[in-house]
Parts: structure tokens; sequence; C-alpha cells
């Protein structure tokens, strides 16, 4: 055999060696995921987040057979961590324009939807005019207080509040911290978990505000749009099989589709 026979019979196995170990490299994948506190969707167990969100993914990334770590960590850092593409994905998340140019957004999971919670029984909220003249308290950043950012620009003397969480936003409406009349707009399945857990008697849903459904954000700075594509695909095949409402009905959720 010739030096350049040699030399091109090395390259050739190196070639195949690649090929070879393309499959264990990509069993050996990982991907990170962040989240926040979110209960019923997501519940801190000492540190570690619970709940059906994290089924669902960590369901979808055993389908995939790639090993995932999915950390619980305060909103705002978990967002600019997936925005700048530190990590993959983050949930939960819902879609609007602004975050599509960031993120890869999934198939949506579970369904839900924005209510608005009020103290007076005597409060009804029917229309956006119905807030005129109120003081409105949401959590922020998120996707319900962009809505009511835009909102308050709308509605005459509306007044807007935006809390560190929702938790703070309730237990200072059932105090009477907010000029009145006041109310809450939040997640329906949030709020009524916050209010059972932390036994807020008089706060009660006066209307709802929009539906929403919540999906998993893909970083665009991170996952290129073929694995977008094979991460949803596989979730798809999920919902499909039932795995997806299996575990909403577990946790009392409903399912998107």
């Amino acid at each position: 055999m010739t030096l350049r026979q040699r030399s091109s019979w090395r390259s050739l196995m190196c070639m195949v060696a690649m090929t070879v170990a393309q499959p264990a490299m990509a069993q050996a994948q990982s991907m990170t995921f962040v989240m926040e506190s979110f209960p019923p969707f997501i519940v801190d167990d000492h540190g570690h987040g619970t709940g059906p969100f994290p089924e669902v993914v960590q369901a979808v990334c055993e389908s995939m057979k790639v090993q995932c770590v999915l950390k619980l960590l305060p909103w705002r850092r978990a967002y600019a961590m997936a925005e700048a593409g530190s990590v993959d994905g983050i949930f939960v998340l819902a879609r609007n324009a602004e975050r599509e140019k960031t993120f890869h957004f999934t198939d949506l999971v579970f369904a839900s939807s924005f209510v608005v919670f009020a103290r007076d029984p005597a409060f009804v909220y029917a229309q956006p005019a119905d807030l005129s003249g109120v003081t409105v308290a949401t959590y922020g950043p998120s996707a319900v207080s962009k809505e009511i950012q835009d909102l308050a620009r709308k509605v005459p003397d509306m007044h807007l509040e935006v809390e560190i969480d929702n938790r703070v936003v309730l237990r200072k409406l059932q105090a009477g911290r907010y000029p009145e009349p006041a109310a809450a707009v939040m997640n329906r399945e949030v709020g009524l978990h916050l209010i059972e857990q932390d036994k807020l008697a008089g706060i009660r849903i006066a209307g709802e505000y929009k539906p929403v459904a919540y999906g998993i954000g893909l970083s665009r700075k991170k996952v290129n749009q073929q694995q977008a594509e094979r991460f949803n695909n596989t979730l798809r095949e999920l919902i499909k099989q039932g795995t997806v409402k299996t575990i909403a009905s577990k946790y009392g959720m409903t399912p998107a589709t």
C-alpha cells in the first residue's frame, strides 16, 4: 500500500468512526429547561419543580431519549437565561408576537384563562370598560401584565399595580391595600390555588378576562429549527397518544387539545 493509499484509508476510517459515533452523541444529548413556581402547573417541592408541566416535559425528553435538567428559578432570572440562550427552553409560556422573536413555540399543552378576581360582591366583569376607575393589580413581568398594561392605555381612569408575584397580589387585594374599587387579573387555576392555600376569604372570580393556553418556549439562540421540530413532533405524538391528557387528568388540568 502506497503512502497516498494509507492516507486515504485513514481518512475513510475516520469518517466511518464519526458516522458510527453520531447516534451515540445524539443519545448523550442533554437539554436544560428553566421554570418558576407556578402552582398548580408547577409546584415548588423543596427547590424542585413538580406538577403537570414538568411531567409533560420529562415525558417528551424520555421519549426522545434525551437527558433533561429542569431548574426552578425566579421568573426574571429564568426568562433572562432562556432569552440569552444559556439554557434550551422555558415553561410555562404564553405565546405572543414579541416572544416569537426569541423562542420557538411548541404546540399548546394546557388550556386555562385569565380571570378578574374581586372582593366587592357587587362587582362583575364583562368587558374592559368595567375596569374604568378601578385599581387593577397583576403580577409581572408576565404575559398577563403586558395585556393589562396595554389595556390601561385604552380604559379611562384605570390604575395599574404590578407586583412581584401572584401571592402578593391576592394578599394585598384581600387586605384592602389597593385603592378601592380594586380587582386583580391572573390565571384562573393559579388564583384559585393560592386562595385555597392561603385561606384568603372574601375573594371571588368576578368574570373571565380572556382564554389562554400555555406551551414550551425553546430558545432560538440555543435550539435550531430542526431540533425544535424534533422536540415539538415528539410532544405532538404524546398529545396524540393521550399521554398529555392522562397527565392533565391526574392534576385536574385541562389539556389544550
